[in-house]
């Protein structure tokens, strides 16, 4: 498996800087594009790249504390939820 690279957690970065800006359209095509699915998985393959988990994590634990629309919310626990199952 290749590396995972600081490109790509840059685009995690940024996916976080779009999601603090509370947009709902901006919601809406995260979820279109299944971004938080696609985190989840990335999480699962680069199993033992601690950096990219915690990423990830603070990506979560940002769009989960701050005041989000629904539609925000209930993408991030769907996708969550289906993870674990």
């Amino acid at each position: 498996m290749t590396p995972f690279g600081l490109d790509r957690l840059k685009v995690i970065e940024w996916l976080q800087s779009l999601l603090s800006l509370k947009d709902d359209n901006i919601c809406k095509r995260i979820d279109e594009l299944e971004f938080p699915k696609l985190l989840l998985n990335i999480m699962k393959a680069y199993d033992m790249n601690s950096f990219l988990h915690l990423k990830i994590y603070n990506l979560f634990v940002e769009a989960i504390k701050m005041e989000m629309s629904t539609y925000l919310e209930a993408v991030l626990i769907n996708h969550i939820y289906y993870f674990f199952i």
